[in-house]
């Protein structure tokens, strides 16, 4: 089994800096754009996307991602839900240390191994399978609608004195032609399930990321884009 996997990372037209970050299997130089690459070994990959002010922001989903490159670096097979819990102990100590009130970031791991996949989740960065001209959401938006805002009603950043974090975890079977996408909202919020469908189904891989965030820019591009999009042949 071959896994294809492909990511890319914008600003968006509002946000002056990038608050997201991926995680993909040998992105040491962490571009912002990642080439089609191919293992035919298990992939992890991951979507975080940063809160609570510019330089906060993009320290804790940097953070995210420090924390589970080391991780998996050891223990390839860990249990990804206490990966997630792991990355908001760093995140806590580190507002702790340097006497932050407030900074957080979303969580999305999806792990392929064998003819298995894995999804934990925290927070509204989603994950998707694509097959069979049918698309599903296979993470859970932890968010809710307060008048015209959607609030996270969890985010990584939040010590445990104040809320048991839950991540939400699901499984199940791999068949070849299975496609994945990994993002942040900046996607979502601006590209409908449909349309994300359409466009992934309709077109070559790697152009099916860079059209995905195309779309979401003609559309607004209000917050940070992160796309990430795997393949198993």
């Amino acid at each position: 089994m071959n896994i294809k996997y492909y990511a890319i990372s914008d600003c968006g037209k509002v946000r002056k800096d990038n608050q997201d970050r991926f995680l993909l299997p040998d992105n040491e130089k962490q571009e912002n754009t990642v080439r089609c690459q191919e293992t035919d070994t298990s992939a992890t990959l991951a979507v975080f996307d940063g809160m609570g002010g510019e330089s906060s922001g993009e320290m804790a989903a940097m953070i995210a991602q420090k924390v589970s490159e080391v991780v998996l670096e050891k223990y390839p097979e860990c249990n990804l839900k206490k990966l997630i819990i792991e990355i908001n102990t760093q995140i806590c100590k580190y507002m702790s240390e340097n006497e932050i009130k407030s900074m957080g970031t979303t969580a999305v791991i999806l792990r392929i191994k064998d003819d298995l996949v894995e999804v934990c989740n925290v927070g509204d960065s989603r994950a998707y399978r694509i097959a069979n001209n049918h698309i599903e959401q296979l993470s859970k938006d932890h968010a809710m609608e307060i008048g015209s805002k959607r609030v996270l009603t969890q985010n990584l950043g939040i010590p445990e004195s104040e809320m048991v974090i839950e991540p939400y975890y699901t499984c199940g079977k791999v068949v070849d032609s299975d496609a994945f996408l990994l993002c942040s909202d900046g996607l979502t919020d601006m590209v409908n399930d449909e349309q994300i469908l359409n466009i992934v189904n309709n077109c070559e891989f790697e152009q099916a990321g860079e059209l995905l965030l195309n779309e979401a820019m003609k559309n607004g591009g209000r917050d940070n884009t992160t796309i990430v999009l795997c393949k198993v042949c």
